[in-house]
């Protein structure tokens, strides 16, 4: 029994709208913070945060939405192009938020390694888009590498020809 998903859950369409979405929250972060700096509110102007703080942030959602737009197209070139930028987002993004980030004093005097507090710590201290960029680069990748094997896989084998058509009547 073949189980049919509405057209409207499927998961590559969603993938876009969400990286979308992440690349304009980011932005509109930046444009927030940016007036709140001009405009003297919350304390920023003059402080040692300048704008610019979530350009970063920016510059990784960009290689996610090229990834989910392109992994809308269903060749083997594309699922690559997408298995690389995700895949080296998602790792680079992990590590930097597994394994630099336990440099600071405060994980490092009260908590172990990957354990319950490390990751609570992490969680109060992270940026507002990391958890969403990390699981949407993750993602991606795996539905990426997913097809890109799907896709290799099914490479039909070159049938023999039929001769019967061919053959001399006797």
């Amino acid at each position: 029994m073949k189980i049919r998903i509405p057209s409207f859950i499927k998961l590559r369409p969603i993938l876009v709208g969400v990286a979308i979405f992440s690349l304009m929250w980011m932005v509109m972060k930046e444009m927030i913070f940016r007036y709140e700096y001009y405009n003297r509110i919350n304390g920023y102007y003059g402080s040692h945060v300048t704008p610019g703080l979530y350009y970063g942030d920016i510059a990784n959602s960009i290689p996610l939405v090229i990834a989910s737009i392109i992994i809308l197209v269903n060749r083997v070139w594309s699922q690559t192009i997408a298995l690389i930028l995700s895949g080296f987002l998602f790792f680079e993004q992990l590590y930097y938020f597994l394994w630099t980030s336990y440099d600071t004093w405060e994980i490092r005097r009260n908590a172990l390694r990957f354990s319950y507090e490390h990751f609570a710590i992490l969680w109060r201290g992270s940026g507002d888009g990391e958890f969403l960029q990390i699981l949407l680069a993750g993602v991606i990748f795996s539905c990426s590498l997913a097809s890109l094997i799907s896709l290799i896989c099914s490479h039909k084998k070159p049938t023999k020809p039929n001769h019967s058509l061919n053959r001399s009547a006797s």
